[in-house]
């Protein structure tokens, strides 16, 4: 066998070991494609108490494309902007502000739609504890909305669950 036959077999091996974006292959088919509106969002605290997070109405945006690819943003609305226009030049209070409201990570994704689970495989956050890692949600879609909930996170010193309600933007078919 010659060296480019080789070299052509050895590169179709491994381009065919190569999982997709997702991790899994049929993974996407779930129903959670597209774009989705942050309605509410919710900390459900050990102790039993429920609060609304960012208030009332906090902003944010959810994307699921058909090649497993994920990204998600939230933000509390009522952030305050910094005196300067320069981003790096905000005083500890402003950034801290600043990065307490707002959350936003990206990545891949896999869905077990029998369990009702969604993984998102984080490569990018805000926060960077989170790169490398699986954030597992259990998911519901009900029409044109979709809830996540997180199993017990540790945020503020405290172990809670959030429980995040998204309505699809663009299609009103769903």
């Amino acid at each position: 066998m010659r060296k480019t036959q080789r070299a052509a077999i050895f590169s179709l091996f491994w381009l065919a070991a190569i999982p997709t974006t997702s991790g899994q292959r049929g993974t996407t088919d779930s129903g959670l494609v597209g774009t989705w509106r942050l309605v509410s969002a919710e900390e459900r605290i050990e102790d039993g108490r429920t609060m609304p997070l960012w208030g009332s109405t906090p902003a944010g945006r959810l994307m699921y494309d058909d090649r497993g690819r994920m990204s998600a943003q939230l933000m509390d609305p009522r952030r305050k902007p910094f005196a300067s226009e320069d981003r790096l030049a905000g005083t500890a209070a402003e950034m801290r502000g600043a990065f307490e409201g707002y959350d936003a990570y990206f990545g891949s994704y896999a869905v077990d739609a029998k369990a009702g689970v969604v993984v998102h495989h984080v490569i990018g956050s805000l926060f960077p504890n989170l790169i490398g890692t699986d954030q597992r949600r259990f998911f519901v879609l009900s029409g044109n909305r979709l809830t996540l909930t997180t199993p017990p996170l540790l945020r503020g010193a405290r172990r809670s669950t959030y429980v995040f309600v998204w309505e699809r933007e663009g299609r009103s078919d769903a």
